[in-house]
């Protein structure tokens, strides 16, 4: 399509804003503003509130394909609806900032930085008995630090992971034990650098980084396509986004 036609707009209570999206079903979708986490309907029925202390514009929550929540909840990911379990505990110096569960296997991709530097920060995979089967921090090519501050992740079809880095951009890395660095996209050559706040994928893999200004589209090679949405077209300040595979809808928060 020319541009995106608007289905349905859902009034949300409770949130000071929509900084995170999961889709749990066609109609019930998870949310997230500071400190709450919200299970709401496309009438905007409050169905379920859990008070989760998270960081502020990260990705703190995901759902499997069967529609299970893990969230962060001060530096520990919870499992379940009403922190029925403790599924990962912090350790050490690493503390979790953004979580991903991927469609494909069920492993948990969880963004941390080090307490003590915040400038590194790596992406840890974890399989369903909260094992960590895969670490991904370094350039294979430079050995350079891939991460800040990274705040959201998603895959694509392929399984490549896409990570949104505040001050780096946005980071992918192959799928597979190496990890291996793709690309790191940070804005059009003639735009200004980008400050990405989340960040999903599409049925054909193209990369929808969602910022300040609108959301732009990108294809899987990291390659500017369009602006798929601006302020222009009544979209302000959009925070949280999120594909529907299942639906083919975008969710804008």
């Amino acid at each position: 399509m020319s541009k995106p036609v608007l289905r349905k707009p859902v009034t949300v209570t409770g949130v000071d804003n929509v900084k995170h999206i999961s889709c749990v079903t066609s109609v019930h979708v998870w949310i997230s503003g500071k400190d709450k986490l919200i299970l709401t309907n496309i009438a905007g029925d409050t169905l379920c509130c859990l008070d989760a202390h998270t960081n502020d514009f990260c990705g703190a929550h995901t759902v499997n394909i069967t529609g299970d929540l893990t969230y962060i909840d001060s530096d520990k990911l919870s499992k379940g609806n009403a922190s029925e379990s403790v599924l990962i505990k912090n350790t050490g110096q690493w503390v979790p900032w953004c979580v991903y569960c991927s469609p494909s296997n069920g492993d948990l991709l969880v963004g941390t930085m080090y307490r003590r530097d915040e400038d590194t920060g790596k992406i840890q995979r974890y399989n369903n008995t909260g094992q960590i089967i895969q670490t991904i921090q370094h350039d294979n090519n430079t050995g350079q630090g891939l991460y800040r501050e990274p705040i959201y992740i998603t895959e694509n079809l392929n399984g490549d992971v896409i990570v949104c880095d505040y001050f780096r951009g946005v980071v992918v890395t192959e799928r597979g034990g190496g990890g291996r660095h793709c690309f790191t996209y940070t804005g059009t050559i003639k735009g200004p650098r980008v400050s990405p706040f989340e960040i999903c994928t599409d049925m054909l893999s193209h990369i929808l980084v969602c910022e300040v200004i609108g959301v732009q589209m990108l294809d899987n090679d990291g390659n500017f396509l369009m602006w798929l949405l601006k302020r222009q077209q009544g979209v302000n300040w959009p925070c949280g986004i999120h594909f529907n595979n299942k639906t083919n809808l975008l969710w804008v928060g």
